[in-house]
């Protein structure tokens, strides 16, 4: 019983951990969302003055590390992009698909992890559409490149601990430990079976180096889901000393019964 109390309690951490971060990235994403929607109304944007509009999302973005803005006509057309100088020719947008539903509902959307075109770098997209007279004009799109969220596990957890942050596709968009060698790639199989099941709760699985895990994994607000997991061996740590204690006390209860026995038998002796 004892035991089983301490895997429980053990289980309810690491879900609420796992809650505790799901929203800081839901949080993190509508920050760079709030950011793009308020370019998206910019006057200099809606005239086509892209010199000025330039200026703006660069001055914008001073304090948000790593994220760049891109503008892209509706079929995806890349005429901007903040990181670039004017004037560079530029590829197609990365998410055609996600710049029609952006413009079907109004809604700005979140993207997979994704080869960003005109950075070639790994990152997600916020894309925003932007409406002129109600038609569509624009799409804008700001990066939240994997480091903004390895930054947000990094003040939480150590490398005791394995944080992910997966996207739509089951592969990782920020990991704790191996955060560089694992971004694009992925999840272990068990867990992604694990999800494919269930949305939420706990998988002990493999995990991608090899090794035994427990993990609690929630979905995101944006499909995302997130996981906070333990090494199964650090687990057993706790539940062997408890059974180690256990045992002593059973020995000595042995002994103590052998004794009083020899004790009583010497006595009627």
């Amino acid at each position: 019983q004892m035991v089983n109390q301490d895997r429980e309690s053990i289980r309810r951490g690491l879900l609420t951990n796992a809650r505790t971060l799901a929203g800081l990235v839901d949080n993190e994403i509508k920050v760079h969302a709030a950011i793009a929607s308020t370019l998206a109304t910019s006057p200099a944007l809606l005239d086509g003055n892209f010199p000025e509009f330039w200026r703006e999302a660069r001055k914008a973005l001073e304090f948000v590390p790593g994220a760049w803005i891109t503008v892209a006509t509706a079929d995806g057309a890349i005429r901007l992009a903040s990181q670039l100088e004017l004037g560079t020719a530029l590829p197609r947008h990365a998410a055609p698909e996600l710049i029609a539903r952006a413009f079907a509902t109004g809604q700005y959307q979140v993207s997979n992890i994704l080869v960003s075109a005109s950075t070639q770098k790994l990152t997600t997209l916020v894309i925003v559409p932007v409406f002129r007279d109600g038609k569509p004009l624009y799409c804008l799109s700001i990066a939240v490149p994997p480091e903004s969220f390895l930054r947000l596990m990094s003040r939480q957890y150590s490398d005791n601990y394995i944080a992910a942050i997966i996207d739509q596709n089951h592969k990782f968009v920020a990991r704790i430990p191996e955060h560089t060698e694992r971004v694009g790639t992925l999840a272990a199989p068990g867990w992604r079976e694990a999800i494919s099941k269930l949305r939420e709760g706990w998988s002990e699985n493999v995990s991608v180096e090899g090794k035994w895990i427990l993990t609690g994994y929630v979905p995101t607000t944006y499909g995302w889901t997130v996981g906070v997991a333990e090494l199964q061996d650090e687990l057993n740590k706790p539940i062997n000393r408890i059974l180690w204690s256990l045992a002593t006390v059973g020995s000595l209860l042995v002994l103590s019964s052998l004794a009083l026995a020899w004790w009583l038998a010497a006595r009627s002796g």
